[in-house]
């Protein structure tokens, strides 16, 4: 690889890492393309295993599990991963031509020039050396995501649309129309948008106010702000695009309580959901922190496909959320100081 030729685009002051004799770029594209090939060799080996010919009903299930439903599900499950294989092909093949064009380079000039526009005609300064550098750090920043948002969601968009309303409908799933569709996707990305802002300019914040320890005053208010959203995500967000409504007395709520309280699980509310407004596909789910109570949430789906649909506190019996939360956390803590 050329190392004068790619990337394609270069900011001003732009130099090759090839007079250190470190190829940043090559050893990063190698690098993908080798996470690429094993995560494709390892998705392969899972395709096999909905071949019929390899998939079998489980002796202890055959007298409830019905082969025609077998079947179907195989069926959905090969299509489902086969068309995930493809998606995966193109997010590799475009990610590696971002790499060698230079796109997120070229992304955050054209937000600086942008930013000045705005500094300029909308703000009324007469450049940005007027303004303060941290507010034009955060406006550029800003508009560098907004970029980076709006290109990720118009790759994505066929595939999604594919997905959803040919795989999903083919095999009975899809109940969502293109108004809903474009209804959640345009509220996704103003959420997105909303919420990239506040948090941006805090971890630029620390960023300069940290001095050499900066990382560590971004891991900690990243961590506090990943337990918080857990926390708000159900409250807050997740009513915008569904109707939550406590589940009424009956049956099913009542094996639900008796077993938490069986559990010990601290289970403050119970709710269902209208998830059949979109998928005929039936889930659980609890959120919440242990010491403030936790809430378990059931698909209207689950409850007209079952009769006691008690397998949703199996989700809580190993109780791995918060535990899987620590451990990302303690992983995306750097091991050691950056280089200054």
């Amino acid at each position: 690889m050329s190392y004068a030729r790619f990337p394609y685009y270069k900011q001003a002051g732009w130099e090759s890492s090839a007079a250190d004799n470190v190829p940043y770029l090559t050893l990063t594209v190698a690098f993908a393309t080798l996470v690429f090939l094993v995560e494709i060799y390892l998705d392969h080996r899972q395709m096999r295993k909905f071949n019929p010919k390899h998939a079998q009903i489980p002796e202890r299930l055959r007298e409830v599990v019905q082969a025609e439903i077998f079947e179907k599900s195989l069926a959905y499950r090969r299509e489902a991963f086969a068309f995930k294989l493809y998606e995966s092909s193109f997010a590799f093949a475009t990610s590696v031509l971002m790499l060698l064009l230079g796109y997120l380079p070229w992304a955050w000039d054209q937000a600086a020039k942008a930013s000045r526009s705005i500094v300029v005609w909308v703000l009324g300064y007469g450049d940005l050396s007027s303004w303060s550098d941290y507010y034009t750090e955060c406006l550029v920043t800003y508009i560098f995501i907004m970029i980076f948002m709006l290109t990720d969601t118009l790759l994505t968009l066929p595939f999604s649309l594919y997905s959803t309303f040919v795989i999903e409908q083919r095999h009975g799933f899809n109940k969502s129309t293109l108004l809903l569709y474009a209804q959640d996707k345009l509220t996704v990305l103003c959420l997105s948008l909303a919420l990239s802002g506040p948090i941006l300019s805090a971890v630029i914040f620390l960023v300069r106010w940290g001095g050499d320890l900066f990382y560590v005053y971004v891991w900690l208010f990243l961590l506090c702000v990943s337990i918080l959203m857990m926390t708000l995500y159900p409250v807050l967000i997740a009513p915008l695009f569904n109707k939550y409504t406590p589940l009424p007395p009956g049956p099913t709520r009542d094996a639900v309580h008796a077993l938490a309280e069986q559990l010990h699980f601290p289970l403050t509310a119970l709710y269902s959901v209208d998830g059949s407004r979109r998928s005929a596909h039936s889930n659980a789910y609890f959120f919440g922190l242990p010491l403030l109570g936790q809430r378990i949430v059931l698909y209207d789906t689950l409850l007209t496909q079952v009769q006691n649909p008690l397998h949703a506190l199996l989700h809580i019996i190993q109780d791995p959320l918060m535990m899987s939360r620590v451990v990302d956390s303690s992983l995306s803590f750097p091991s050691s100081p950056p280089p200054s």
